[in-house]
């Protein structure tokens, strides 16, 4: 679940004071759940995560059709930690 906080207003400053108030509650509430708090495709979150504990992943894939594989394997320095799929 990916969770965004946005608002509007004509104080920008304060907006901005007010979003990051909301966002440590936020921060708060899901921290048992929460795997990062930065803006970033899923599968590097995913990878980060491998790499931290040493971990590797491998997929079988039906209907995606080897596109789990594809987000994985674009992005550099994924052989750490993706063996390769069947697709």
């Amino acid at each position: 679940v990916r969770l965004r906080l946005s608002g509007t207003g004509l104080d920008a400053a304060q907006l901005e004071k007010d979003i990051a108030i909301y966002f440590q509650q936020l921060l708060q509430r899901t921290e048992k759940y929460l795997v990062t708090d930065s803006d970033i495709p899923m599968e590097l979150v995913v990878g980060k995560l491998l790499k931290e504990r040493n971990q590797t992943v491998t997929t079988a894939e039906s209907c995606t059709g080897g596109y789990i594989a594809h987000l994985i394997t674009k992005h550099d320095g994924s052989s750490a930690y993706y063996k390769g799929s069947i697709v």
